[in-house]
């Protein structure tokens, strides 16, 4: 009945490089706590279509990710002096306790061969990688919902198609009740730091 795992929310700053105007690169890097060169590099590694070869001026691009919360604050109160820039909200895994890691396992970002492996996944996607996380994946994932937008040739959003009549709402990932008892696996580890080998309960039921 413990938490053990949970969603977090979390923020990105994203841009559209075609609407940003006039930046003040020293307020903007002093908001974020980036030097200038920090900054340059941020932009060329976007601009770079080997490394996001979905690159466009017109659409969004992700400059930075996982704002801390005190820099989504400063950010949130200046946003309106940085046309083009805006945040955008996700989700993160968060884990309550410093334990059971061998049973959890954590999450990853996708690779090319996930994304070949199932239609589900798109770059950026996260998934499960080792443990409960990846063994239950499908189950806690949830089913993702389709917005069709209409855009220009250069990719700008110009509206909802068919004003959102074939849009599919996402469907929440489910919980998980596990049977670990949290307080046994957290005594168990305690009695193997810096040991190697294993706990074994020989007698479950009691």
């Amino acid at each position: 009945g413990e938490l053990i795992v949970y969603n977090q929310p979390a923020y990105d700053v994203m841009m559209i490089p075609r609407d940003v105007k006039a930046l003040d690169t020293v307020d903007f890097c002093n908001t974020l706590n980036l030097t200038r060169n920090q900054l340059r590099k941020r932009l060329a590694d976007m601009k770079d279509k080997r490394m996001n070869p979905g690159y466009s001026s017109y659409t969004p691009q992700r400059l930075i990710s996982h704002l801390s919360a005190e820099d989504y604050g400063r950010l949130q109160e200046k946003l309106y002096r940085y046309p083009g820039f805006f945040i955008q909200k996700r989700i993160l895994r968060q884990y309550a306790h410093k334990t059971a890691a061998n049973v959890l396992g954590n999450i990853r970002e996708v690779s090319s061969n996930d994304i070949s492996r199932d239609p589900y996944y798109q770059s950026g996607d996260y998934c499960g990688d080792l443990g409960v996380e990846k063994s239950y994946e499908e189950y806690l994932r949830g089913e993702k919902g389709v917005e069709i937008l209409i855009r220009d040739a250069h990719g700008r959003i110009k509206g909802r198609y068919d004003n959102g009549a074939k849009d599919v709402a996402p469907v929440s990932g489910r919980n998980l009740k596990l049977s670990l008892d949290l307080k046994l696996q957290q005594y168990a580890e305690s009695l193997m730091v810096n040991k190697i080998g294993a706990v074994v309960a020989i007698e479950p039921s009691t």
